[in-house]
């Protein structure tokens, strides 16, 4: 991923924002000990690596970069970005 699609590619990528919002439902803004925010990253996770390379790439995302993708997803899920 390039450094511009790397900061904004939840807010760019319509699909995979959506994606993530049907992944892991909102409600919880408080994540005092990171349960909440891990649990999310695995689901997301899970839900990416499930994904064709083709289908990944159509979303500007490396496969090799699915962890990191999968954690800045929760993070910002928790913060309502």
């Amino acid at each position: 991923m390039s450094a511009t699609a790397d900061l904004n590619y939840a807010a760019s990528n319509t699909r995979l924002s959506d994606m993530i919002r049907s992944i892991v439902p909102g409600g919880i803004k408080r994540d005092p000990l990171g349960f909440v925010s891990g649990y999310r990253a695995y689901a997301i996770y899970t839900r990416l690596a499930s994904l064709s390379d083709t289908t990944l790439a159509g979303m500007s995302i490396d496969r090799r970069d699915l962890p990191r993708v999968a954690m800045d997803a929760a993070r910002a899920s928790l913060s309502g970005n």
